[in-house]
């Protein structure tokens, strides 16, 4: 309760508290608030050093059975995806941890605002990590490929727009040619689109 307390006594005064004040007193706990609604409060250089951590803490949270399917986690690792610098030794587990997380919610989609977090914290590792170290595509691929397979096979319509946004982003992120698995998974998506089309 103490803590509950401090943390929503800092939510709603975080304006008059200074950053420097705030991180010290913060510790391990980081919110990402703006200022003004705005500018994050907190940037990558502020995040960098418990980023490793912070991130650990994020996906253990969401290993617990009460709060698999917990959008402010899951909004909370997005927001740092998008403001940390992400380094291969921080892209590599989140990618693990998110797709592991996509896997699981694949089987009974419940909490939409958790899944547009979730496919929105996917996108953004994908994007900043992959442009900043573009030798991490094919890890990614490896990783995300069955996912996004699975998805499209048990036809989870919900997520499909996420699925050919992500599909679109690797094919982009791919130098010439494009991979041939890739081009077997929009081919077979095409087919499937133009054959259901036809019998409409």
């Amino acid at each position: 309760m103490l803590k509950a307390g401090a943390l929503k006594f800092f939510t709603m005064f975080r304006v008059l508290i200074p950053k420097p004040i705030a991180l010290a007193l913060l510790g391990d706990v980081l919110l990402l608030v703006k200022d003004n609604g705005i500018q994050s409060r907190y940037t990558s250089v502020d995040i960098g050093p418990i980023l490793p951590v912070l991130m650990t803490n994020l996906f253990g949270a969401l290993g617990k059975p009460e709060s698999e399917e917990n959008q402010y986690i899951m909004r909370g690792i997005m927001r740092v995806l998008q403001i940390a610098d992400i380094s291969p030794e921080v892209a590599s587990p989140c990618i693990t941890g998110l797709t592991t997380v996509l896997n699981r919610v694949c089987e009974n989609p419940k909490n939409p605002v958790f899944n547009h977090c979730l496919f929105e914290a996917v996108a953004t590792l994908v994007r900043r990590a992959c442009e900043k170290n573009p030798s991490l595509v094919p890890a990614f691929e490896t990783c995300l490929l069955p996912s996004l397979q699975m998805i499209l096979a048990k036809e989870v319509t919900k997520f499909f727009p996420y699925v050919f946004k992500l599909l679109d982003q690797l094919v982009d992120l791919n130098r010439p040619p494009v991979p041939p698995y890739l081009q077997m998974i929009l081919a077979k998506e095409v087919h499937k689109q133009s054959f259901s089309s036809g019998q409409a």
